[in-house]
C-alpha cells in the first residue's frame, strides 16, 4: 500500500470525532460550564508538535519503541483489533439505546489515536500521549462527572477551564521530564494498565452512588389548586424548547402552601440524548452545590427514589431534588438513567426546588407533602 493511501486511511479515521464537532461546539455556545473549552482544544494541536519534537531529540528509547517501522509490524494486529473494539463501543453509544455524547468523543479520539499509532509506529503512539491528555480533557461534560464522583466541586466556567488547563500542561510537563532524563517513553504495558485501573477506579466510585430503583411516580400537574397548595404557571420559553429537545411536553409550575413554594420543572421525556443532569443546569445558573445524595421519600406509602441537592443560590440556602420515572420505577441517578435505558417508552422527569425555610427539616417535609398531594398511580401496561 503506498504512502498517499495509508495517509487517507488515516484521515479518514477521524470521521468519527468529526461528526460530534458540531454537538463539541454547541456545548461552547449553550453550556456555561464548557466555554472556553476550544481554548484546550487550541492547547491541544499545540502539543502535537512539541510531542514530535521531544520524541526526535530523545536518542535512546526502550526497546518496544526503537524502530517504529517495525513497531508498527509488531503491533498491527493489536491496533486493528482495539480499532475494532473501540468502532463498536463507538457505534453503539452514537447510535444505539444508550445513546451518550461524552463517551462516543472519548471512543471516537481512541478510535483515531489508534489509527495514529496503526499508520505512524508504537513510538508516535506512546509519544503524543500528553495531547491525547488534552483532546480528553477537552470532551464535554467530562470533568463534571469526573468530580461528581470523586466528590469535589468548582465554581463557575472559569475555574473548571484553569483547572483542567492546569492539569494538561502539569502532565506534560512531568512527562517531558521524565522522557527527557529517562531517555526511554514509558512502556506501553505500564500506560495500558493505569488506564484501565483508571476506569476501574472510577466505575466503582459511581457504583458507591448507585442506590437500589424507588416505586413509579407521576405527578398530576393540570390542577391550580389541591388541599393546602396554590399554583401559578411558569412561562415556558424558547429557550425551554430549544434546550429540552427530546421533550415531548414541558411545564414549569410555582406552587405555594401557607409558609413557602416549590417550583416544578416537569418533562415527559421521549429523547433523552439531549437531557442533561439536574446539578450540570444548577452550577451552569451559577448555583453552587453544598452536597448532594441518593435518598427515598414514601409517596403513598411506597418508596420514590429521587437524587437530593442542597445548593446555594444568591446567598439563599435551597433543597433540589431531581427524579425519572416509567411506569416501572424511579430512579435521581442520571447516569443510571441514560446508560440502563434500553426501552423507547415515555418517561417522566421532575425537578423541584425549595428554599430552606424555615430550617432543612421543613423544606424536606414540605417537598413529601407536595408529592403526596400531586402524584398519582402510573398506567399500568394492561390499561393500555
Amino acid at each position: 500500500m503506498n504512502t498517499a493511501l495509508k495517509n487517507l486511511l488515516w484521515l479518514l479515521c477521524a470521521l468519527p470525532l468529526l461528526s460530534k464537532a458540531h454537538y463539541i461546539y454547541r456545548t461552547w455556545i449553550d453550556s456555561p460550564l464548557e466555554r472556553g473549552g476550544w481554548v484546550i482544544w487550541v492547547c491541544a494541536l499545540a502539543v502535537l508538535p512539541l510531542c514530535e519534537y521531544l520524541r526526535r531529540k530523545v536518542t535512546a528509547i526502550a526497546p518496544v519503541t526503537a524502530e517504529p517501522a517495525r513497531g508498527v509490524k509488531s503491533h498491527a494486529g493489536w491496533f486493528i483489533a482495539a480499532m475494532v473494539a473501540v468502532a463498536a463501543g463507538w457505534l453503539y453509544f452514537s447510535f444505539g439505546a444508550s445513546r451518550v455524547h461524552a463517551l462516543s468523543i472519548l471512543l471516537a479520539l481512541a478510535f483515531f489515536y489508534l489509527a495514529t499509532g496503526l499508520r505512524f509506529g508504537i513510538s508516535v503512539f506512546i509519544s503524543q500521549s500528553p495531547s491525547l491528555f488534552f483532546a480528553v480533557l477537552a470532551t464535554p461534560s467530562l470533568s463534571f462527572w469526573v468530580g461528581h464522583y470523586l466528590e469535589f466541586e468548582l465554581r463557575g466556567a472559569l475555574s473548571y477551564l484553569l483547572a483542567k488547563l492546569a492539569l494538561g500542561w502539569l502532565f506534560l510537563g512531568l512527562w517531558s521530564l521524565w522522557v527527557y532524563y529517562k531517555k526511554a517513553w514509558p512502556r506501553l504495558q505500564s500506560l495500558l494498565f493505569l488506564s484501565v485501573l483508571s476506569a476501574i477506579l472510577l466505575f466503582m466510585l459511581a457504583q458507591r452512588q448507585s442506590v437500589e430503583n424507588g416505586a413509579p411516580i407521576r405527578l398530576s400537574l393540570e390542577e391550580l389548586q389541591s388541599g393546602e397548595w396554590l399554583a401559578r404557571k411558569g412561562e415556558v420559553t424558547q429557550s425551554d424548547l430549544n434546550f429540552f429537545t427530546g421533550c415531548t411536553w414541558i411545564s414549569r409550575m410555582e406552587y405555594f402552601d401557607n409558609r413557602s413554594s416549590v417550583s416544578v420543572l416537569a418533562l415527559e421525556v421521549a429523547d433523552i440524548t439531549n437531557l442533561h443532569p439536574m446539578p450540570i443546569c444548577l452550577k451552569s445558573g451559577g448555583a453552587e452545590i453544598l452536597s448532594s445524595k441518593q435518598i427515598y421519600i414514601n409517596v403513598h406509602g411506597k418508596p420514590v427514589q429521587l437524587n437530593e441537592l442542597e445548593i446555594l443560590s444568591n446567598g439563599i440556602r435551597a433543597l433540589a431534588y431531581s427524579l425519572y420515572s416509567n411506569e416501572q420505577f424511579s430512579t435521581g441517578n442520571f447516569a443510571k438513567f441514560r446508560l440502563l435505558r434500553k426501552d423507547r417508552k415515555i418517561w417522566y422527569h421532575y425537578q423541584l426546588v425549595t428554599s430552606e425555610y424555615p430550617d432543612r427539616q421543613s423544606a424536606q417535609k414540605r417537598v413529601e407533602s407536595f408529592l403526596n398531594t400531586f402524584a398519582i398511580e402510573p398506567e399500568s401496561p394492561t390499561e393500555k
